[in-house]
């Protein structure tokens, strides 16, 4: 899926791991600042976020209501 960029032209195409988490998540590369966002802060996410979240959020309701 491609994405709007956060304040930038052009579109992003996110890739996404699942995996336990050990340590610190550190800011690398692209990415200036880590921090934990609750979903209520959604005016704070980046355009690419807020289609992951409306689509797993949306996939997670249809499974649930599913079983």
């Amino acid at each position: 899926m491609l994405t709007p960029t956060y304040e930038q032209a052009g579109d992003v195409e996110p890739i996404c791991y699942c995996a336990r988490w050990q340590g610190i998540p550190r800011a690398l590369g692209q990415i200036s600042e880590v921090t934990w966002l609750p979903l209520q802060n959604t005016d704070l996410f980046a355009p690419a976020v807020h289609v992951l979240c409306r689509d797993f959020l949306n996939g997670e309701r249809l499974h649930t209501q599913a079983t």
